[in-house]
């Protein structure tokens, strides 16, 4: 029933049953709003951190969104260096 999006956000904020997210990519780079998420999934996430979230929509006018899922993204690329 519900429609489905995976995208990369930043945590601006953890609250008792939601988490604050903005957007960091896409047309709506920028966008911050409020998504609900069950208390296990509230304790993985910190804010500051950069995630990856698949979510869902809890109506049909998609303006209520619940996190199914969290993936931490890496903050840091640098390759892995060999021992001497």
């Amino acid at each position: 029933m519900g429609t489905h999006i995976r995208r990369q956000f930043s945590v601006s904020d953890v609250a008792d049953d939601h988490v604050w997210l903005k957007l960091l990519e896409g047309e709506k780079k920028g966008l911050e709003f409020a998504a609900y998420a069950d208390s296990e999934t509230l304790e993985e996430i910190k804010e500051g951190q950069k995630i990856k979230v698949r979510m869902k929509s809890r109506n049909p006018r998609k303006t209520e969104w619940e996190v199914e899922a969290v993936e931490a993204m890496n903050s840091s690329r640098r390759a892995a260096q060999p021992a001497d």
